[in-house]
């Protein structure tokens, strides 16, 4: 009980702090850490940033069309799975390809493709859409958004493999999907951040409910580490619910 109170007073902390810097800046290192964020957007990924373009609404349309791809997949894969839970002897004939799938696996690929694919990709692209009109700006930059959507189809991609072998060649790619996933992540934040930073008008309570939601990720990830309670059952099971 001590160690989740502690996380949760941390986690508190951490987030009242980080409101505050959102509204008051960082003095002389705010135009040093603007700058130094727009260019780790776009300046700092070469070339590769080119490849989309950076139209008016182009980032949440990306996210849009491929978190409903993903919902698509997360049904078919959640029917396989159930059909396989009837008739084990179902996709029998898939084993000629390679594939020998079982339900349980078929069940935790459809509920990654459906969280993290579906769901997540469809939360973000409303964010993406929604943000800059709640501050009365322009997206900080729709080209690295759209362009993190590819990141983030792939991490789900390789959960969704992972969850039917976590291990490839000896390589556990669970985390090398999760630490795409997490750095898709951290690209998107920044983007908000840097949007809302630009605001030309007061920004509404669901702007400032829809960026501490964001940040609560690794604002609860960090405290837990810190406090040293992601070690316990109890610390973990804290973490899932504010993170969830």
């Amino acid at each position: 009980v001590g160690d989740v109170l502690t996380s949760l007073i941390l986690f508190w902390g951490l987030m009242l702090l980080t409101y505050f810097l959102m509204q008051n800046g960082l003095s002389i290192f705010n135009d040093v850490t603007k700058s130094m964020s727009h260019f780790m957007l776009e300046k700092a990924l070469g070339p590769g940033i080119d490849l989309v373009e950076g139209r008016d609404g182009s980032a949440s349309k990306a996210w849009f069309i491929q978190g409903m791809l993903w919902l698509i997949a997360a049904s078919t894969l959640a029917f396989e799975g159930l059909w396989l839970k009837q008739d084990p002897t179902a996709l029998h004939s898939l084993s000629a390809w390679g594939y020998d799938p079982t339900a349980s696996s078929l069940i935790y690929a459809s509920t990654y493709a459906a969280l993290y694919g579906g769901i997540g990709m469809l939360l973000i692209g409303s964010s993406l859409h929604i943000m800059p009109r709640l501050a009365g700006t322009e997206l900080a930059s729709e080209r690295n958004a759209t362009l993190v959507s590819f990141l983030w189809t792939l991490s789900v991609l390789i959960l969704v493999v992972a969850a039917h072998d976590s291990e490839i060649l000896g390589v556990n790619i669970f985390l090398i999907g999760t630490g795409m996933h997490a750095l898709g992540f951290i690209a998107i934040v920044i983007n908000l951040l840097l949007t809302i930073s630009d605001r030309q008008r007061a920004l509404p309570v669901p702007g400032w409910l829809i960026i501490m939601g964001m940040l609560a990720d690794p604002i609860s990830t960090a405290a837990t580490i810190i406090t040293g309670s992601i070690q316990t059952g109890a610390g973990q099971w804290l973490l899932a619910h504010m993170i969830g």
